[in-house]
């Protein structure tokens, strides 16, 4: 078996969908519960500064804040559909959303999670009518957190005001992708 095969199928026994209100509100829960226990075993906190402080730093009008779109990934093969995954999508503007959380556990880094977490938002941003994505990686993550944001295409944003301290802010222009 080529390699190319090896990861379709890896990414085959990965779904990525939808939250939905009440029937996935455990998994939420206890996916950001670890998120929030993994930064700080980081010793970044358990709160970043996310969608007001780029709002500011982007010169965005404050609008009310928007709800999050959560999306969970489950992985099947390995693990019988349990969620392993969770990115959460923002509004920052009419055009502009935010990645304010992505989170893989432990067990299901590097079989393919992030990568369709991440695709699966990018979708969902468009759907939404976003032109641009925006996600920060915090310093105890930025390793693993900016390789697979570049690979999605993810760009670093320069002048860097954007993210926590020792972070890396990336932006994804969805009009270059569509």
């Amino acid at each position: 078996m080529y390699f190319g095969a090896i990861i379709d199928r890896l990414l085959s026994s990965i779904s990525v969908r939808p939250a939905r209100r009440g029937h996935d509100q455990a998994a939420v829960d206890a996916l950001l519960a670890d998120e929030r226990q993994w930064r700080e075993d980081l010793g970044i906190g358990a709160e970043t500064p996310g969608g007001w402080t780029i709002k500011a730093a982007l010169g965005v009008e404050h609008e009310s804040p928007a709800e999050e779109t959560f999306l969970i990934a489950r992985l099947h093969r390995r693990l019988n559909g349990v969620p392993v995954g969770i990115v959460a999508l923002r509004r920052l503007s009419h055009s502009t959303g935010e990645l304010p959380r992505l989170y893989v556990r432990p067990e299901a880094r590097g079989l393919g999670a992030g990568s369709a977490l991440l695709a699966a938002a990018m979708i969902v941003g468009r759907q939404h009518g976003y032109s641009r994505l925006f996600i920060d990686t915090s310093s105890g993550a930025a390793k693993g957190g900016i390789g697979l944001c570049g690979r999605a295409g993810f760009e670093p944003r320069e002048h860097c005001s954007l993210c926590v301290p020792g972070g890396t802010a990336l932006s994804f222009d969805l009009r270059s992708a569509a």
